[in-house]
């Protein structure tokens, strides 16, 4: 019960910290060249945020980010031992498939848009 709490609250984070990054991306705030390292959460350039707060939601926004990153490591290793406990849970045929299957989807996508590596490839 505690490791599916700890996966779900991994999953939130992820998820949390995936829509603040996109967030960031879509809206700024830039001033000075100095700002567009650090872009501002989505609606924040809409209210007038000060260079003083601008500063300190930055340092807010780089002291969670080490955490989130260890977050993040934590949740992708427990992915990939998920995939491999569920993997070893079909036949040796069955496996194989997924693996052809997995194969054609990589290929038949965009460059840019393959997937991240699964469990099956990392235990190859």
């Amino acid at each position: 019960m505690k490791s599916m709490l700890a996966i779900g609250l991994c999953g939130f984070v992820l998820l949390f910290s995936a829509q603040v990054e996109v967030n960031l991306a879509q809206e700024s705030d830039s001033t000075s060249s100095e700002e567009t390292t650090f872009r501002l959460p989505i609606h924040y350039g809409k209210i007038g945020v000060s260079s003083t707060q601008r500063e300190k939601l930055k340092e807010i926004h780089d002291s969670y980010e080490e955490k989130l990153e260890e977050l993040r490591t934590q949740l992708k290793a427990l992915v990939t031992e998920r995939d491999k406990t569920m993997e070893a849970e079909l036949t040796d045929g069955q496996r194989l498939r997924l693996k052809e299957l997995r194969q054609e989807s990589v290929q038949s996508k965009p460059k840019g848009q393959q997937p991240a590596a699964s469990a099956e490839s990392v235990s190859e």
